[in-house]
């Protein structure tokens, strides 16, 4: 209810988010040396964290001033936390299946203790099997591990 697609236009209920987001495609399609990318546009919503509104241009169909479609915007909902999937990191970081779950609990917010308690292995094992994630990612502490992690989340198709 927050938005809406109008006209063929995303409208915010927010009138001073809208008329940001607004401001920000203006300025992306018609200022003179413009970038390919925008500013980030904040859309509040009632009772829920803002949406993240990041509008792109896009380089192939910008050179027509008449093509139907100039740019996009990618909405970023901060209500949604879309882990990285068990394959994405065994792929990129060559982790193990043991290895790789216990990197998305971690991600997640687990603590190790409650990690253990579900998967039923020991706090050694989980700090073993942690210490290779470091190594394997580079990360050099959790909150490190978290931010490659969710950066790699956005990049993943559902």
């Amino acid at each position: 209810p927050d938005l809406k697609i109008l006209n063929r236009r995303l409208i915010s209920a927010d009138q001073d988010g809208a008329a940001a987001l607004d401001h920000a495609l203006s300025e992306l399609l018609w200022a003179p040396g413009a970038a390919a990318r925008g500013r980030l546009v904040k859309l509040p919503r009632q009772d829920k964290r803002p949406i993240l509104a990041y509008p792109v241009r896009l380089p192939a169909v910008t050179w027509d001033a008449f093509s139907p479609c100039q740019a996009l915007i990618m909405l970023i909902d901060l209500e949604k936390h879309t882990p990285p999937r068990e394959c994405d990191l065994r792929a990129c970081f060559g982790l193990t299946i043991a290895e790789a779950r216990l990197a998305i609990q971690i991600a997640g917010g687990k603590s190790l203790t409650a990690i253990c308690n579900d998967s039923g292995i020991t706090l050694g094992t989980a700090r073993a099997q942690l210490r290779s994630v470091f190594a394997k990612t580079g990360a050099h502490r959790q909150l490190e591990l978290v931010m490659l992690f969710v950066n790699l989340a956005t990049l993943a198709v559902p």
